[in-house]
Formats: structure tokens, sequence, C-alpha cells
């Protein structure tokens, strides 16, 4: 019995001290993910505040020449007023006498003097509207392992953040699109930017896409992929013809040509056109991997191959091309006696 105690205290010490070491190993865990977060909030934090602090300086700048500006229209109101006595339009007639300035010229100056200042005015307000996005963004995510035998070897790598600017990211087609139309898939690239209007490098970014229909009804079925380098494909389906309003965000706040607008049609336009009645009932078309096109000309009985400038290099003709019918036979048994039909079937 004394045997067995020693043993099960011996044991318990073993577990005691196996679950301390796991315990402080969450905790550094714990502490390091904290800091590692508390340290990128912070980052995030003082970058906005030195936005607040120049809107701050902005707000100075125009609120002092505003004050100037208003106080040279109140000087050239009081000459203009002074102006309208009998004593100084006389005073004002000697001066021009004696080579002085004139009243016009007076107010001449003045109003260049307004206008330079409306200008500079206009150039501020231009500067102040350009801070009124943030230039940092909220987004500041921790994904966690459950796995606890990872967490010895656990690095803080899953804490993400972005520095995707979504006034200047832009929605676009590709060059190589068709014309967009009903029941056909279509594509559509978001490019994301920095602050700096640098193109993003890397994706992870909470992308938001929403389409309006012309005729209001359902969203169709949008599919967005992370090409992890900066840039989204985003695709759906339209299902009826009209203008399609796009609207993308990230971070909950709109991109720069947020209402983006396609026009979908019917159906698609030829890309190329050849010929003026040298193919008969074309069928099928494919193209080989030096860009050789191959037209099935059902109606001639051959192929016809065109090169990238849908100029004709050659045309294969073969026997089994040079079929006018098909001709099929089916016996029919009704009791004893066999009945035998031919349909001829003719190629159009």
């Amino acid at each position: 019995m004394k045997s067995l105690n020693v043993a099960a205290e011996a044991a318990e010490t073993v577990a005691n001290k196996a679950f301390e070491e796991a315990a402080h190993l969450l905790e550094r865990r714990r502490l390091s993910y904290v800091g590692k977060i508390r340290e990128m909030a912070g980052s995030k934090k003082e970058k906005l505040k030195e936005q607040l602090e120049l809107i701050d300086k902005e707000k100075a700048k125009v609120r002092q020449t505003c004050d100037g500006l208003e106080y040279q229209v109140e000087v050239m109101s009081f000459y203009c007023l002074i102006y309208s006595s009998f004593s100084v339009k006389l005073l004002a007639t000697n001066l021009t006498k004696n080579g002085l300035i004139t009243y016009e010229n007076f107010l001449t100056f003045q109003v260049r003097h307004i206008t330079k200042r409306i200008s500079e005015l206009s150039t501020q307000l231009d500067s102040f509207v350009s801070l009124r996005h943030p230039r940092e963004n909220a987004y500041l995510l921790c994904k966690t392992e459950s796995d606890l035998m990872s967490l010895e070897n656990a690095v803080c790598t899953n804490i993400r953040t972005s520095t995707t600017f979504p006034p200047l990211c832009t929605l676009s087609l590709p060059s190589d699109s068709l014309q967009q139309c009903v029941g056909i898939e279509m594509e559509l690239v978001l490019e994301t930017r920095d602050y700096h209007n640098h193109l993003r490098k890397e994706g992870g970014d909470p992308v938001r896409v929403g389409v309006q229909t012309p005729k209001k009804s359902p969203t169709p079925q949008i599919t967005i992929q992370d090409n992890e380098d900066g840039t989204y494909s985003i695709r759906f389906a339209p299902s009826e013809t009209g203008i399609h309003e796009i609207h993308v965000e990230i971070f909950g706040r709109p991109i720069q040509n947020d209402n983006f607008v396609l026009e979908v049609s019917e159906h698609n336009d030829p890309v190329k056109t050849w010929g003026t009645g040298e193919l008969n009932q074309p069928v099928s078309i494919t193209k080989n991997e030096h860009g050789e096109i191959f037209i099935l000309d059902t109606g001639n009985a051959r192929i016809v191959v065109l090169d990238q400038g849908n100029t004709i290099r050659r045309i294969l003709n073969n026997e089994t091309l040079d079929v006018s019918y098909l001709e099929l036979k089916f016996n029919f048994f009704f009791g004893t006696t066999t009945f035998t039909f031919y349909i001829n079937m003719l190629y159009l």
C-alpha cells in the first residue's frame, strides 16, 4: 500500500508538471499574439493620428485664406461706398490729373487680387478633399490553430492586416474579353493599390460585390477568386439584357469606380468575318497550336484552313467527306412476315 501511494504521488507530480509547462506555453503564445495584435493596431492608429493632424493643419490654412479673402472684400466694399460721395469723386479727379492711381485702376487691382486668392483657396480645398478618405483601414484578423501539438512551434504569422486603399482600387474588363451577353459567364478584374498608388502584391482582403440588374431582379450568383497577387477575379452570368451596375467594396468602403457599368446584349457580335459565299453551310470550327483555323465546309465536302489573317492557306479534300446522303435500313417483323424500310437522309 505504501509503495502504491508513492507511485501515485510520483505520477501526479509528473502530470502536474506537464500541465504546468503546457499552461506556461499557452500563456507565452497568448502574450505573443496579443503583443503582435497591439503592435499592428498601434501602427494603424499612428497613421490615422498623423492624418488627423494633417487635416487640422489644412483646415487652419483654409480658414486663414477665407479670413483674408473676407477682409479683402470688405476693404473693396468700403472704398466703393466712400467713392460714391462727391468730395471723394473730386479728390479722385484731382489725383487723376496729378498722374496718381485712379479709382478704376484701384478696383481692377483689388479684383485681380481677390481672384488670385480664390484660386489659392480652390487649390487648398482640392488638397483638403483628398484627405477625406482614411489612409488606414480597420482590417485586422487573427486566426489561431486548434492543434495543441503545434503550439510550441506556432508563430504569429496568422495575424493579417492590409495596406489596400479602396479609393485607388479599380475594376475593369480583361483586354481580351468579348461582348457581354445573356447566359454566358463574364469576368471582371479587381486591381488593388495602396495609399501611395502602388500595386498590391498579395491578397486576403475582404471583398464584397453587388450587381444591380436592369429589372431589379435577384442578384445572379457571384464568384470572387483571390488570385493572391493583389488582383481578384469576379465572375457571374447575367440573366437579362440591359445596363448592369457593379458595386465593389473593400473593408466596407467603395473602390474608385464603384459604379461600374456593363451593357449586356442578347448575343455576341462576330469577332471576325470571312468570305462572301465561299463556304457552304459550315458547321464546325477549331484552331491548332500554330493559330491556323480549320473550318468544316460540309456543303462543299472539304475542310478550309485559314491563317491568323483569315487568308486561305490550304484546302483539305477527302472522299469520306463527299457524301450527299446516308441510307438507313430497318427490318420490321410482323408474325412470319418481314418488312424492310430504307430511309435516305440528305445532307443539306
